[in-house]
This record gives C-alpha cells, sequence and structure tokens, in this order.
C-alpha cells in the first residue's frame, strides 16, 4: 500500500471533497468558529468533527476534538501553496502541541483517504 503524504496540498482537496461527499451539511456553534451560524460540512472520524469551510478565500477543514467541544485546529493551503496546520485559538504553542496537530492530521488523512 502506498504510504500517503498527508502535508501535500493535494491531499485537503482530496480530504475535502471526502467531506462533502460523506458529510452533512450543519451550522457550527458560536463557540466553534468566530461568526455563529456559519454553515460547513461535516464528518466524524474516530473522536473528531473534521467540518470544511468554503468562502470566496479559501477552504479551510476545522478539526474539532468531540470530547472537548473546542476547535483543536484548522488546516489550510497557503498564499505559498503549502499546507497550513495551526491552532485555531490564538495562544502559545509548544513543540509538543504542533507535533500533536500533525500527528492528529496524519492519523485522520490516512483513515479518511484509505
Amino acid at each position: 500500500m502506498e504510504t500517503i503524504n498527508c502535508f501535500e496540498p493535494a491531499i485537503l482537496s482530496q480530504v475535502v471533497m471526502f467531506v462533502k461527499d460523506n458529510g452533512k451539511k450543519m451550522f457550527l456553534d458560536a463557540k466553534i468558529v468566530i461568526q455563529k451560524g456559519t454553515k460547513a460540512t461535516a464528518l466524524v472520524v474516530d473522536n473528531f468533527l473534521v467540518a470544511t469551510i468554503e468562502n470566496e478565500q479559501h477552504t479551510q477543514v476545522i478539526v474539532i476534538d468531540k470530547a472537548h467541544e473546542v476547535p483543536t485546529f484548522t488546516v489550510s493551503v497557503d498564499e505559498k501553496n503549502q499546507l497550513d496546520i495551526s491552532a485555531y485559538a490564538s495562544r502559545i504553542d509548544s513543540k509538543e502541541d504542533i507535533q500533536q496537530r500533525k500527528d492528529t492530521w496524519c492519523t485522520l488523512v490516512t483513515k479518511i483517504l484509505e
């Protein structure tokens, strides 16, 4: 079986398409997104809600830890065409936090695209 490079921008597009095809349309709660009632398509994978949000500028994936009901991180493609995996809320990040987001993203990508 081929190994998935979960940090390629094309992978984000594949995840977004999978969530659109298999997820449910919903409005995200105000504590999850800045703007109350933001439309998204979401899919549950393990203990995470993987939600896609699209606007004119870009598509963003929000990965929400269901156990805590707080978004863990967002994934999008930046202006340099690189995958950006960042903390959702403004906070000081440790190396462990950054690595945990990367590991979680790769685990989710593997489960979604297998």
